[in-house]
């Protein structure tokens, strides 16, 4: 449970910066960005939250390691966890036509 928490804490931060108003699309309403950005997130925190119990079952089934290399593990899991949402939010509003210009 204490490495659940802050996943979810890492994913609401990474749907915050990856739910920016920069995604734009010709012709679509402010309102119907919000919508698309609602469900690229949901798809994205549904595929995340798979990764990770994946992870985490081949985890405990592999025995052994010290303390402080599971704390690194850990920390490195949540990062590489935070980059896959972004991954996977950006391909999704992609994927509905939108674009994110470079700033």
């Amino acid at each position: 449970m204490k490495t659940i928490i802050p996943i979810f804490l890492i994913l609401a931060l990474a749907a915050c910066s990856g739910a920016s108003t920069s995604w734009v699309k010709p012709g679509v309403t402010e309102d119907q960005l919000r919508a698309d950005q609602l469900s690229c997130r949901n798809t994205a925190e549904r595929a995340s939250a798979r990764n990770e119990n994946v992870t985490r079952d081949i985890r405990t089934t592999i025995p052994g390691g010290r303390d402080d290399t599971r704390a690194l593990v850990e920390s490195t899991r949540d990062i590489k966890a935070a980059r896959n949402f972004d991954r996977l939010f950006a391909q999704c509003m992609r994927g509905l036509g939108y674009t994110y210009p470079k700033s």
